[in-house]
């Protein structure tokens, strides 16, 4: 099922708290790429498939809180 940001936020607001963070979460590729589907300019969430990613325990941004400090 595709949900948009806003509803997804709804559900899950631990994970995103607002919708600019969803987005920012989205641009910066924290969401990976099988969770987020591009309409024309919209951006939906599966929902299904980011249920699986928060059960599988997420994925950690390669180089961790200082990613692009170097």
């Amino acid at each position: 099922m595709l949900k948009t940001i806003d509803q997804v936020r709804r559900d899950h607001p631990a994970l995103i708290n607002s919708d600019q963070a969803g987005y920012r979460m989205i641009r910066e590729g924290i969401l990976p790429a099988g969770v987020v589907v591009r309409v024309g300019r919209r951006m939906l969430i599966n929902a299904d498939k980011l249920q699986q990613w928060i059960d599988n325990g997420g994925q950690a941004l390669p180089g961790g809180w200082r990613k692009g400090a170097e």
